[in-house]
């Protein structure tokens, strides 16, 4: 039976060195569900916005989310189930050659953050 503490919320934010193009967004997207073991059903799709690139995966289990902003990259991965964060800290690490990054990992819901507060 699922806990809301098995269902996670990644979230990442430094800078991107390299790759950032619609090409490895839309391959890290593509990569991340099968790293992790989570089913994609629609997506990836990547956009070119006024800001940047914004890329999006809707997996079964949620969504995967990559923003590059000029050289800020963001990212957010949502599911309803536990998965390895650092296996999908190392490979954006490495694919982006991120920089200072910042991460946050924690169970979702509502009422996990009103704990927080």
């Amino acid at each position: 039976m699922s806990t809301w503490e098995d269902k996670m919320h990644l979230l990442l934010d430094g800078i991107v060195r390299s790759g950032n193009d619609e090409l490895t967004v839309r391959c890290a997207l593509q990569s991340i569900p099968d790293l992790i073991q989570l089913q994609i059903v629609h997506g990836p799709d990547v956009y070119r916005t006024p800001n940047g690139l914004v890329g999006i995966v809707i997996i079964a289990e949620s969504h995967i989310a990559i923003h590059i902003e000029g050289n800020r990259f963001f990212s957010d991965i949502f599911t309803c189930r536990e998965f390895n964060s650092n296996l999908v800290v190392s490979y954006l690490t490495s694919l982006f050659a991120l920089e200072g990054l910042r991460q946050s990992c924690f169970p979702r819901g509502i009422e996990f953050l009103d704990r927080m507060l």
